[in-house]
């Protein structure tokens, strides 16, 4: 009788420190928020994407709610690079921290042209992306003209 309640405690204090540590790692990884509405988009799917130098990685995938808005928490242990995919292939590159709240405003099938609300970095890289769609334009001219 005695030996059942030690094994008992034992297995108890084994499921309990491992608890712990789970509880302890998790405390180490910080979690971003990002909300958004993508005109056009309601009901339809989005993924949320971890950036790495050789490959997009897939955290998420989410369907927009019928009034085409969307909000999704990640874990971000370190600041980096994700995208936020629709199903024609098309993303919005963003720039995460922990504890980051990100609102993005595109339309779902064009999602050249948004507005990023919540993040230096990312509305940095907003700047970029308006430069480079005024360039683009104008390179279009050009190639008509020639």
């Amino acid at each position: 009788m005695i030996r059942t309640e030690i094994v008992a405690l034992i297995i108890f204090f084994l499921f309990s420190s491992c608890n712990r540590k789970k509880a302890e790692r998790s405390l180490d990884v910080s979690q971003a928020y990002i909300s958004g509405y993508l005109a056009n988009g309601a009901n339809f799917p989005i993924l949320i994407q971890k950036i790495k130098t050789d490959k997009f990685h897939t955290l998420d995938s989410i369907f927009l709610n019928e009034k085409s808005e969307f909000e999704v928490r990640i874990p971000v242990e370190n600041p980096d690079f994700y995208a936020i995919r629709n199903a024609a292939g098309n993303y919005i590159t963003i720039l995460c921290r922990g504890n980051d709240s990100i609102r993005i405003e595109s339309d779902y099938t064009d999602m050249r042209h948004l507005k990023l609300q919540g993040s230096h970095e990312s509305k940095e890289i907003e700047r970029l992306n308006e430069a480079t769609q005024s360039f683009l334009g104008e390179i279009a001219v050009y190639a008509a003209i020639i």
